[in-house]
C-alpha cells in the first residue's frame, strides 16, 4: 500500500485490495466495488466488439460497392457536374449494394480531377462531382444524414497525369463505408 495508496487515494485511481478493488474519485470521493468495476469493463468490451465489428462490415460493404462499380465510372458531361445517361445503371447497382448494409455506417464519396487547369477551379468541379454522386444516391433513398461528401481535386492521383489515360484515371469519384463514430451496443 505505502505510497502508491496515498497517491491513487490523493488523485483518484483504482486502489487494488485483493479480490475486491475500490476506485476513489478525487473530488467524489466515491467508492466502487469489483463487481462494478468488472460490470463496466464488460460493457466497455462489448462496446469495443460493436466497433469492431460496425468496422469490419464498413469495410465488407466498401468492397461490395467495388465491386457493383467493377470497372466502370461515372461520367459527366465534360468539364461540369451534370452526370450522364450511362452513370444511372452504376449509381443504381451502388445504390443497392450500399442498401443491403447494415446499418451504423457512413458513405464517404470523394471526387478528384486531373492537373489540367487552374486548381481552384479543379477543386470546385471534384466538390461538385462527388456532390452531384451523393445527391444521386439519396434521392435513390439513402438516408442524407449518412452521406457526405468531399472535393480533393487532383490530389491522391491514381496514375501518371502526363498521359490522357492517366488523366482519365484520376478524373474519378470513390465510394468508402465506414463506421458510424457513435455505435454501441
Amino acid at each position: 500500500r505505502g505510497d502508491h495508496w496515498l497517491e491513487v487515494f490523493t488523485e483518484g485511481g483504482l486502489y487494488p485490495g485483493g479480490r475486491s478493488g475500490k476506485l476513489w474519485g478525487p473530488v467524489t470521493r466515491i467508492t466502487i466495488d469489483q463487481p462494478s468495476i468488472d460490470a463496466l469493463g464488460e460493457q466497455l468490451n462489448a462496446q469495443l466488439r460493436a466497433r469492431a465489428a460496425a468496422v469490419a462490415q464498413a469495410h465488407a460493404c466498401t468492397d461490395d460497392v467495388t465491386h457493383a462499380v467493377a470497372s466502370r465510372k461515372l461520367s459527366f458531361v465534360s468539364s461540369s457536374f451534370e452526370l450522364t445517361g450511362g452513370s444511372a445503371k452504376i449509381l443504381d447497382d451502388i445504390y443497392a449494394a450500399i442498401h443491403a448494409c447494415p446499418g451504423h455506417l457512413v458513405l464517404h464519396v470523394d471526387g478528384y480531377t486531373d492537373d489540367v487547369g487552374d486548381d481552384l477551379a479543379n477543386l470546385a468541379l471534384s466538390q461538385a462531382r462527388a456532390g452531384a454522386a451523393a445527391t444521386a444516391l439519396v434521392k435513390r433513398g439513402l438516408d442524407a444524414g449518412v452521406v457526405h461528401s468531399a472535393g480533393h481535386s487532383e490530389t491522391d492521383p491514381v496514375a501518371d497525369n502526363k498521359t490522357p489515360e492517366g488523366q482519365a484515371s484520376n478524373r474519378r469519384v470513390t465510394f468508402i463505408m465506414t463506421a458510424a463514430p457513435e455505435v454501441t451496443p
